[in-house]
């Protein structure tokens, strides 16, 4: 699930061609679902995009339940503003496999009258569109809320209904999210191995650092390992050594220490006056450098906020695939806080899957996982802490 607040669509063929810039990579064999909000600052015929969701296809026994799986928290993200519903269905053509595209054809159409189904009695939250995208063109079934007249034969989506999807070139929204580092050339095992890399060279001599420390823990100094990881992380000030990367990734095994730093980057998300921080890590958080006012908000697109937020999750990645494993679960908990504060569902459950598969316990990766799963906005989780 990711949040989005600042991107502006007209229309169902523009919000199909900005999906991979959404997502910041191109699915396969997904549905990706888009909540548009209605919000009163829109002028009349826009909407601003409020979330996004990609799943894989199922299949068609569990279209009935799959379709309440995936809207379920789209209607209750609504927070009384109309929430426009928007699915797109990735199903490329092989020509090899051409006797299925029938079968597929139908897979799609019931998906449709699934969605619908669903919705009929969700008046804040209605199903607009419904289009199927195959290479560079998209077929949409249903607009406006009603099924779009010649797009189904009864059988297949005939010829006539597949028309170009616009370049990316010519929708405003696109270049808004470019500008934010958007890459809707990347595929989804790009994220992945963005979360999952590994330097084994490094991490061999981190565990080296770190045994040294076992064995002289007085030359641990933990509030300068938090300055230093604060400052590194927003500010690139050097490549640390290899004893400082295995301090700063000691220093966040302290929940005290991660909850700071949440506290510093995600204000609106996780305030530090929820905590009763020790007086001299409070000193140092104060003086830690933030990230900016756009998190947890919605970036400005193209701002040093975003720019900021972005090389903070991929530092934090970094850290994490150069250390032991035992020590990453902490840095890939706060790497997937900031992606979900900044819109990058996919990115905060892939990093969340491998701080939960390393530890299966660790408590802020498992509340952040149901955070992800309920469909929970930063939006509606900043308003819930400043109730």
């Amino acid at each position: 699930m990711s949040t989005h607040t600042s991107s502006i669509i007209r229309g169902t063929a523009q919000m199909a061609a900005i999906v991979p810039y959404l997502l910041d990579y191109r699915p396969d064999d997904s549905l990706v679902v888009i909540g548009a909000r209605l919000d009163p600052d829109c002028a009349v015929g826009q909407a601003a995009i409020g979330m996004s969701l990609r799943v894989d296809l199922p299949q068609v026994e569990h279209l009935d339940r799959f379709a309440h799986h995936v809207l379920d928290p789209m209607t209750r993200s609504a927070e009384g503003v109309p929430l426009l519903v928007h699915a797109f269905v990735y199903d490329d053509r092989d020509e090899a496999q051409h006797e299925d595209e029938a079968a597929r054809d139908a897979r799609c159409y019931l998906l449709m009258e699934a969605f619908a189904a669903r919705l009929d009695d969700e008046p804040n939250v209605p199903f607009h569109a419904f289009g199927v995208i195959r290479g560079q063109e998209v077929a949409v079934l249903w607009n406006g809320g009603e099924p779009v007249d010649g797009a189904w034969d009864g059988t297949r989506i005939p010829a006539k209904a597949w028309v170009p999807l616009p370049p990316g070139a010519e929708v405003p929204a696109a270049a808004d999210l470019v500008l934010q580092g958007r890459n809707p050339q990347r595929r989804r095992s790009d994220v992945v191995s963005q979360v999952r890399r590994r330097d084994e060279e490094l991490s061999a001599a981190a565990d080296l650092c770190l045994s040294m420390t076992d064995l002289k823990p007085e030359r641990f100094d933990l509030m300068a390992s938090v300055r230093q990881l604060g400052r590194w992380v927003v500010l690139d000030e050097g490549e640390p050594t290899h004893r400082e990367r295995a301090e700063m990734a000691l220093a966040v095994q302290e929940a005290l220490v991660r909850d700071l730093f949440l506290g510093r980057w995600l204000p609106d998300l996780f305030p530090m006056h929820d905590h009763d921080f020790p007086a001299e890590l409070a000193e140092v958080g104060r003086e830690l450098p933030r990230l900016g006012g756009g998190l947890g908000k919605g970036a400005v697109p193209g701002s040093s906020d975003e720019a900021a937020a972005r090389v903070a999750v991929d530092r934090l990645l970094t850290l994490a695939s150069g250390v032991p494993e035992d020590y990453t679960p902490p840095l890939l908990t706060l790497a997937a806080c900031l992606s979900w504060g900044r819109g990058e569902g996919t990115l905060a459950n892939e990093a969340v899957d491998l701080a939960l598969e390393i530890d299966p316990g660790y408590r802020m990766a498992l509340l952040l996982r149901h955070v992800l799963i309920a469909g929970i906005s930063p939006r509606s989780w900043a308003k819930k802490v400043a109730a």
